[in-house]
């Protein structure tokens, strides 16, 4: 780490020397600068270095750091503006404060070895994994904090009081303050979007949504369970992208901004914020697997939707599976949607929200595979994976009123073998047929001498009877009528235009 000076134009020396890079930060006034590495914080006094205008002379000597020590890794610090307090986060979601750091930072500097023991600590525990950000007000008198739990919490640090404002989306990764008013922040939050808060208010006032990234949580989740690949949404106007936390995004890519979202996941349902180690335990546990959407399906008018979710149990037990069928209800001319039951669920554009129909635990005995909507029907596939089964669903009326609701109309195999990838034909005569897993069985074995441990996902071109699916290194288009190989790459991408 080294003292820049800008106005000469070079380094004047080195502050220290740290195993990797750290994230600095300053006092307001600019005498104290902080850091962390593992479980220990540095701190220098560098108001000396800056106190003449053209900086200090060559032979300054640059300050002592002042080390302060902690049980458990750091995760962020963050300075007072009496530079007097110094506040720091750890692994294990405690918060410490710092009392008298200015003081022992200016007398370690002047060379007092002992200086440390001036600086009294006081502990405060509220999350429940490690701390993404701690942050003084500019009046000193509250401290912010947030991190995995989605939550920002307001400590009133002359009481120890807590005010809270939940579900802001994602993890909470880092705040910015308002010069202008001190009320007014900003997070970044792990969804890939920034929320501004009013504090005064504990309120979010609004927010800038970006593309929403697969994951909420820690990386780790094997490729078997990775989120759904996106889809197209002709009516909407832009692409469907699952992301974290259980959700689906509508996105328009020409305008780069969020059409729309769909909580797939029930809140109560997706697993808790990994657990950081306690005393005896390791400060980077093995994090649940994150409750995601693991296939979708769309009808061509945009209306159906079907989708699959994987969970884990209450801690992190057995893997769960629900199937789900929802439906655009029509709108009426006023532009309101037409009364139905149901939740009610964010509108893609400001049109009518999504309503749930329909609801199957465990669709399949083994993990569901692959999921497809036919393009001409009400009509929806999914291959069971190492079930060694496909089944079809059907919408239909309820027999008290107008909502529709769906079930399983047949069950199929193929030689007994494992089903990993289904797709309709163009016009869906397959499906109604009653041939569509049979087919791809075929396609399937066609595969086996390239198989990999899974095959991805296969679709259908739109506008000829075939089917087109990629291995590893080996993409290949299947003719329907009769079923053989019509085209077969070797390349490292396949790139299928819409």
């Amino acid at each position: 780490m080294y003292c820049y000076n800008l106005t000469r134009g070079r380094a004047l020396d080195s502050l220290g020397k740290s195993s990797a890079p750290l994230q600095l930060v300053i006092s307001r006034a600019g005498r104290l600068l902080a850091a962390h590495e593992r479980h220990t914080i540095l701190l220098w006094a560098v108001g000396s270095l800056t106190a003449a205008p053209g900086g200090p002379a060559p032979s300054t000597p640059m300050p002592e750091a002042l080390r302060l020590h902690h049980t458990k890794a750091l995760s962020c610090v963050a300075l007072a503006g009496d530079e007097q307090r110094l506040a720091a986060g750890d692994v294990t979601g405690r918060i410490l404060i710092f009392h008298g750091v200015g003081t022992a930072a200016a007398a370690r500097a002047a060379g007092d070895g002992e200086a440390k023991a001036r600086c009294a600590v006081t502990t405060m525990h509220w999350h429940a994994s490690a701390v993404g950000f701690v942050a003084f007000s500019p009046d000193g008198s509250f401290l912010l904090s947030g991190g995995a739990e989605a939550v920002l919490v307001l400590w009133r640090l002359d009481s120890g009081a807590r005010t809270f404002l939940p579900r802001c989306g994602g993890a909470l990764r880092a705040l910015a303050q308002n010069p202008a008013d001190a009320a007014i922040i900003a997070l970044a939050c792990s969804d890939n979007a920034h929320r501004i808060v009013n504090t005064a208010a504990m309120r979010c006032e609004s927010a800038i949504a970006g593309a929403r990234p697969p994951s909420l949580a820690a990386r780790g989740a094997t490729a078997a369970f990775a989120p759904a690949a996106p889809a197209w949404d002709g009516r909407a106007g832009g692409v469907v992208l699952a992301g974290g936390g259980g959700m689906l995004q509508w996105y328009c890519l020409k305008r780069d901004t969020q059409l729309g979202s769909l909580r797939v996941l029930d809140a109560a349902a997706a697993p808790p914020p990994p657990l950081a180690g306690r005393s005896g335990e390791s400060s980077t546990p093995t994090p649940p697997l994150e409750g995601h959407v693991a296939h979708f399906a769309l009808s061509l008018d945009g209306t159906d939707l079907a989708t699959l979710e994987r969970r884990c149990e209450a801690g992190g037990g057995e893997l769960v599976e629900t199937l789900r069928f929802w439906e655009l209800p029509a709108v009426a001319e006023d532009g309101e949607a037409a009364s139905e039951d149901g939740p009610a669920l964010q509108g893609l554009g400001g049109g009518a929200p999504f309503l749930l129909r329909t609801r199957v635990e465990t669709p399949h005995a083994s993990s569901t595979a692959a999921l497809a909507h036919s393009p001409s029907t009400r009509l929806v596939a999914t291959a069971g994976g190492d079930a060694a089964e496909f089944r079809l669903w059907q919408r239909g009326r309820a027999p008290a009123g107008p909502a529709s609701s769906w079930r399983c109309r047949s069950v199929g195999f193929f030689q007994s073998r494992p089903m990993h990838a289904l797709a309709f034909s163009a016009d869906g005569a397959w499906a109604k047929n009653r041939m569509t897993l049979q087919a791809n069985s075929q396609v399937q074995a066609l595969c086996l001498p390239f198989l990999p441990a899974t095959l991805p996902p296969c679709g259908t071109q739109a506008a000829m009877s075939c089917w087109q699916c990629c291995t590893r290194r080996q993409p290949g288009l299947w003719e329907g009528q009769p079923l053989h190989t019509w085209r077969s790459l070797r390349g490292r991408h396949l790139l299928c235009p819409s």
